[in-house]
């Protein structure tokens, strides 16, 4: 009988404990408990649909019921994305074929084009002012991200592991939208990888030798100069001759056309011994007549381009689609070869465009947004079809030297110039991207104009342009 007692007491003594146990606990709160004791496990919270109040575990569940439930319940969810030149119909068009929108019918894209690079972002612009207005989804150039990612109009997607995929982008592309270790786009196409085109047919008609450095190109000028005084090497077009000078100056190494200070401030790096070396080179060709001063973007440059008129240009992976579209003549006869050194056995190159998709913080949407890039971009076979929809140079490395990217291209004479460029030009591609792109378009293109049509000399024109952006950019703009 003593022992049953015993149990009989050492129960009810238990019993007492927990009760006093949960009593504490209800007045410490569930939270300090746990805290209090660290393998605790709290049941965790469901996810509710905001509109049949169906519960789920996680949120990626909760997430696929909105995307994929189409009944009347579940109104749809609705994705804008911007672009330019197309690019939106393009994006819209690849979702379509590659299954996005009937593995997701409850999504809704909708895609609407703006007039271009600019009017795309003076509405981003007011929409980062305003704090409304802006897409889900919208289209930023490589020199233009990190002027928007300070205006906090971009959404880091580090939150949905998009780092994880940094190693499937050139690095110096990838970076280009990242800031404090936080990505804020996801590239789409690196077509503005540097290049020397030229006319083979000439080359070989006056026995010229295609050159590797800058030294040679300027000698082959000379060369074609005494064998036919009418042919020019190659243009500078006063009207957009940035484009040849800021690759001219990144091809060099080093900071590029800005430099950051310690102090997280930015300036012009206009005052550089590379900047004055390249616009002494630009201005040289023309002076010698070995390039023709003459605008980039009208009839008659591009009738002069199938003409006899230029034997080579400088400028961006993007100009071949520019001459295949452009010409309907000379169509075997155009070639590509690597940017040529200025240091002879040192390969270099450098970057004038490619555009990268980023989603807005004003997204009501972001994750169906991520979906769509994700599934997009970040999907080698996907974006495989996304490149035979628009044939844009694929910023992922692995499609540049895909069979359906990497092919011999009749337009150049056979010549597999997509492969060429993932060779010898993408691994040495100097570029760095800063927040003032806009202002060294603006005033380099003005400071040129006075340089090559000789009204204003190189150090003069360097040293105004300096302090124009200084000064623009010490004012916020």
């Amino acid at each position: 009988m003593k022992a049953l007692k015993d149990v009989k007491g050492i129960a009810r003594t238990s019993l007492i404990i927990l009760v006093v146990a949960i009593i504490a606990i209800a007045g410490i709160g569930i939270g300090t408990y746990i805290v209090m004791n660290p393998t605790a496990t709290p049941t965790p919270a469901a996810f509710v649909c905001p509109t049949d109040g169906e519960t789920f575990a996680t949120k990626a569940e909760l997430n696929q019921h909105l995307w994929t439930d189409t009944t009347p319940a579940h109104p749809k969810i609705p994705l804008t994305i911007w672009g330019w030149s197309g690019n939106e119909q393009i994006l819209n068009r690849t979702a379509i074929e590659t299954g996005f929108t009937t593995t997701y019918p409850n999504i809704e894209l909708n895609p609407v084009a703006q007039a271009g690079t600019g009017a795309e972002y003076d509405l981003l612009t007011q929409a980062a002012s305003s704090g409304s207005g802006a897409a889900d989804l919208v289209g930023i150039e490589v020199d233009w991200g990190a002027r928007f990612i300070p205006m906090d109009i971009l959404l880091p997607l580090n939150q949905y592991g998009a780092m994880d995929y940094a190693n499937k982008f050139p690095a110096w592309f990838w970076n280009s939208y990242v800031d404090n270790n936080t990505i804020y786009g996801i590239p789409w196409d690196a077509s503005g990888a540097g290049a020397l085109f030229y006319r083979s047919d000439v080359f070989d008609k006056y026995g010229l030798t295609v050159p590797t450095t800058m030294a040679e190109w300027k000698a082959v000028g000379q060369e074609l100069k005494t064998k036919n005084s009418s042919w020019y090497l190659t243009f500078m077009p006063p009207d957009s001759s940035q484009i040849q000078f800021e690759m001219l100056i990144d091809s060099q190494g080093g900071p590029g056309i800005f430099r950051k200070n310690t102090d997280g401030t930015w300036v012009s790096n206009l005052d550089s011994a590379e900047a004055l070396r390249a616009l002494n080179f630009m201005e040289d060709l023309v002076d010698t007549g070995l390039a023709k001063a003459a605008p980039m973007w009208n009839d008659e440059m591009y009738a002069e381009m199938g003409d006899d008129v230029y034997a080579s240009v400088l400028c961006a992976q993007w100009y071949t689609a520019s001459l295949s579209a452009w010409l309907d003549r000379n169509t075997t006869h155009w070639k590509v070869a690597a940017f040529p050194q200025w240091t002879a056995g040192t390969p270099t190159s450098a970057n004038r465009g490619g555009t990268s998709y980023c989603i807005t913080t004003q997204s009501a949407n972001p994750d169906a947004a991520w979906e769509l890039l994700k599934w997009l971009f970040l999907s080698k076979n996907n974006a495989r079809t996304l490149y035979q929809n628009c044939k844009y140079y694929p910023a992922y490395t692995e499609l540049q030297t895909d069979p359906v990217v990497a092919i011999d291209d009749p337009y150049f004479g056979g010549q597999n110039v997509n492969a060429f460029i993932a060779a010898n030009s993408m691994p040495y591609v100097n570029f760095h991207a800063s927040p003032y792109s806009n202002l060294f378009n603006t005033y380099c293109n003005a400071m040129l104009q006075e340089v090559l049509l000789g009204t204003k000399s190189p150090e003069q024109g360097l040293t105004d342009a300096k302090a124009n952006i200084d000064r623009d950019i010490a004012a916020g703009l």
